[in-house]
């Protein structure tokens, strides 16, 4: 999930990018998840990855696949191309950002 904590934010940004990249998708307007992130909800305590959250809405966040109540909520593709979170993008392709 995407943090204040600009270290942490880089480093799953520049995993969602080169996932996203490796599978021509484009990483910063996603029309389907990478298969890394796709998987990783259906882990037993993984992380719910959506492509874009702007049409959910809060309750539906908070639903797991079976409809049950889900800790994590969703985590949004659209957001690692969002500087609001630490005031950075590090981590998308971006120079500067060690890529």
């Amino acid at each position: 999930m995407l943090s204040a904590d600009k270290q942490n934010n880089t480093g799953l940004r520049r995993v969602w990018w080169h996932a996203c990249v490796e599978e021509n998708i484009n990483p910063r307007a996603p029309t389907r998840l990478p298969l890394l992130f796709a998987l990783d909800e259906k882990l037993e305590n993984g992380f719910r990855y959506k492509t874009d959250c702007n049409g959910l809405k809060p309750e539906d966040e908070k639903k797991d696949e079976k409809g049950g109540d889900s800790s994590g909520g969703s985590y949004c593709g659209g957001d690692f191309s969002d500087s609001s979170f630490d005031g950075s993008t590090d981590g998308m392709g971006d120079s500067g950002g060690g890529d």
